[in-house]
């Protein structure tokens, strides 16, 4: 009977050996490059939403100036990822 119980000890402390080991191994070298790369992909497509919604004002002080600074203006552009320097023409006046 001594001899059963302690075989099965002895498996049951060999299998968490192993388990704790296997664990902290993957602690110690994670494989984040696929976490990377998606990290990488979104912010290259804009994000997962399409892009960030930017609203661009005219200047009051100078002509032809269109950007996001400019909140007391009226609005020349409008959109997502827009470039409110490609909107100047709409300031015009």
């Amino acid at each position: 009977m001594k001899k059963i119980i302690f075989s099965f000890v002895a498996l049951l402390t060999a299998s968490a050996g192993y388990v704790g080991y296997s664990v902290y191994n993957d602690m110690q070298n994670p494989n984040l490059e696929n976490f990377y790369l998606t990290d990488v992909e979104a912010l290259a497509t804009g994000g997962e939403s399409g892009g960030e919604y930017i609203n661009c004002f005219c200047s009051l002080t100078t002509d032809q100036v269109c950007s996001t600074l400019n909140k007391n203006g009226s609005k020349c552009a409008a959109g997502e990822n827009v470039k409110c320097w490609d909107y100047n023409a709409n300031c015009a006046g």
